[in-house]
């Protein structure tokens, strides 16, 4: 009886594998994918004397995604999951938030085996990962009319500006290879993210200049793709004010977070290395300055600087500050001569010796400049505070250009207007309300690319049935794409002309 009952139960599940509807297996790579994508999305959180256990499983119940602790490499270097942790942080990535988190207890994250890893910055730093690029568009350029792969100018930029001292060209551990018209690189996840937004940077500009090829673009690429980090310099430009005496360090910071609306965040564990606390007294009195300025006077006196990176001001050490290198983009497609041709040597001379000198690779420094041909543009691995001195001056240099050399910026803004209408039930056409039209503005404004409404002049508004928007004609196309997907109607006058923005693509 037992053999026969096996035996039917072995044939019903025959049976149920052949009729049954197969179940689709989700691969290791798709799960990177939904990690990467939650990583990239804002997070708000308030924390006091949480533990690490429960800001952990707090942030994996709110992201949907498995986020894991590595108990053994956090016992060898005795912190357990019951650590307390106290940081409130909101509008920022996940990305950014656990970097500043786990920052307090000098852990890291990394992605491995289908899940979010906390563990050590030793252990992440020791698993080594192979990753194939497709960068074939990156390559491609025109020499004398014919489209050639340009791979060694990719690779030397990666290997000069990303962490140098990893390849194995220098006795590294990291690799990277030519096959197939991709790049294989096999290195940490640091380096890997670190060349993700290098490419994602070229890939920017490369759209930008072919698109308007006369344009005077952006300063930093870096500060196009990263909205945080432009509201944060454009605060630090703005007019603030000091009354601070015997003020505590925490106090201050929290007094202008709130006064500009930006996020400041206390790097709590450089400045215990140095005997450094947050309560530490402020006192300063100072009135109608540039908050960049305010800060630099305040922090000088206590031996501390600013940082902007993951989303937020940080206050921090010199030390810390200078360690940390960024790689940013600056596009030179406007400072080409009659001839097409730009004069890189002239303008990388003036940088390295202009600009904090001693800090550059070709004196012993830290920091590194390349050249991109196509599209044109210096590559720069520098500290923030370097970074914000050389697009200063190349800002400069372009205001002091000699007028014939000056192109003309285009193409113009215009203000359209879109009369929007639908079908009625009779196939007639018949405006929409301005319900409708206040719905329909508010699709536009989220479907296009959110950088692209914190340009100078942007403009996007409902009057009755009308959608009026102020633009580069490339938004207006986006726009008449994205109302003809909605099956909507639209008709108007040509294009008015308009002074040009403000800088950004």
């Amino acid at each position: 009886m037992r053999r026969l009952h096996f035996a039917c139960c072995a044939a019903l599940a025959l049976v149920c594998s052949l009729t049954a509807p197969s179940i689709a297996q989700v691969t290791e790579e798709q799960l990177e994918l939904k990690i990467r994508s939650a990583l990239d999305k804002p997070v708000a959180f308030e924390f006091v004397e949480t533990s690490l256990l429960e800001v952990v499983e707090f942030l994996s119940d709110a992201t949907a995604i498995e986020i894991s602790i590595d108990r053994r490499a956090l016992d060898d270097v005795g912190v357990g999951s019951d650590t307390p942790i106290t940081r409130a942080l909101k509008g920022v990535s996940l990305r950014s938030a656990l970097k500043l988190t786990l920052n307090d207890l000098d852990l890291a994250f990394m992605i491995r085996d289908g899940s979010l890893v906390v563990t050590t910055p030793e252990e992440k730093e020791a698993h080594m990962r192979t990753r194939v690029y497709s960068v074939t568009d990156v390559v491609t350029r025109d020499i004398g009319g014919k489209r050639v792969r340009d791979f060694d100018e990719l690779t030397r930029l990666i290997m000069t500006n990303i962490q140098p001292e990893t390849w194995d060209e220098v006795g590294g551990p990291s690799s990277i290879q030519i096959a197939l018209g991709s790049l294989v690189v096999s290195s940490t996840s640091s380096v890997h993210d670190e060349i993700h937004s290098l490419l994602k940077q070229i890939r920017t500009v490369r759209a930008a200049v072919e698109e308007s090829p006369r344009k005077i673009p952006a300063v930093s690429v870096q500060l196009i793709e990263n909205l945080a980090a432009m509201r944060i310099e454009n605060a630090l430009d703005a007019d603030s004010e000091a009354e601070f005496v015997e003020h505590p360090l925490s106090d201050a910071m929290q007094f202008y977070s709130e006064k500009h609306n930006i996020p400041v965040v206390i790097d709590v564990r450089a400045l215990d290395e140095v005997g450094i606390g947050s309560d530490t007294p402020i006192t300063l009195n100072a009135k109608q300055a540039p908050l960049r300025l305010l800060l630099r006077r305040m922090l000088r006196d206590v031996e501390l600087t600013t940082l902007i990176a993951d989303e937020v001001l940080i206050i921090t050490t010199p030390e810390t500050a200078e360690a940390r290198l960024d790689t940013r983009l600056y596009p030179m497609n406007d400072l080409a001569e009659e001839t097409g041709r730009i004069d890189f040597d002239e303008v990388i001379q003036v940088l390295t010796t202009t600009v904090e000198p001693d800090s550059w690779s070709d004196v012993g420094g830290p920091g590194a400049i390349e050249v991109l041909t196509s599209p044109p543009a210096l590559v720069i691995s520098q500290t923030s505070d370097v970074h914000t001195r050389v697009a200063g001056l190349l800002t400069e240099l372009r205001r002091h250009r000699p007028q014939a050399a000056v192109e003309k910026r285009e193409p113009e803004v215009g203000i359209r207007v879109y009369k929007l209408q639908t079908t009625n039930a009779g196939n007639k056409s018949e405006p929409v309300s301005a319900e409708a039209a206040a719905k329909y503005a508010e699709i536009v404004r989220k479907s296009i690319d959110e950088k692209e409404w914190v340009v100078n002049g942007a403009l996007i508004e409902t009057a009755d049935s009308n959608l009026v928007i102020r633009h580069y004609p490339r938004v207006h196309r986006q726009v008449e794409k994205l109302l003809m997907d909605l099956d909507l109607g639209f008709f108007g006058g040509a294009t008015q002309s308009g002074a040009g923005f403000g800088g950004g693509y």
